[in-house]
């Protein structure tokens, strides 16, 4: 009997971790992610990040005080898409660039806490930048799909 319920009890288990869990505990975390992610040319890493859609529509809702539109989730999910291309487009070869830091300023709108992140990386001895948002709720970090790459000139002696 005790065998059958600690295998009943082990099957539910592995059921139950089957769900992706959305976010990150930190932002350091989701920016060393988005940084594999770029490295790697693999958006689907990124997914995970992102809010699922009814956690984006409370976000939204309690940082602007308006439901969003339908659509909104969508636009972000493309958004989130085409701004990591860009950020990939800015160097001919991320195979061989490394991680290096993350800086985060943060700040609160309404009952939420948002943070500006930026993840600095090295290439050949030169240091590159990128940029994004992240937004707090229920104590988990999501990236908001904003991702822009940091002018050079704006990295100088950084």
């Amino acid at each position: 009997m005790k065998r059958i319920t600690l295998l009943l009890l082990s099957f539910i288990w592995l059921l139950s971790c089957n769900k992706v869990e959305h976010g990150s505990p930190d932002n350091e975390t989701i920016s060393k992610r988005l940084f594999d992610s770029l490295r790697d040319n693999d958006f689907e890493k990124t997914e995970s990040l992102f809010p699922d859609k009814g956690t984006y529509r409370k976000i939204m809702e309690q940082a602007t005080g308006v439901e969003p539109h339908e659509s909104a989730y969508d636009s972000l999910m493309t958004a989130g898409e085409r701004n990591f291309d860009m950020v990939r487009s800015m160097l001919p070869d991320w195979t061989t660039t490394n991680f290096s830091n993350t800086h985060q300023e943060l700040s609160k709108r309404e009952a939420l806490q948002f943070g500006t992140i930026t993840s600095k990386f090295e290439l050949k001895g030169e240091f590159y930048k990128f940029s994004f948002t992240s937004a707090k709720y229920n104590n988990r970090w999501f990236y908001l799909g904003d991702m822009i790459w940091v002018a050079k000139s704006a990295t100088a002696g950084n």
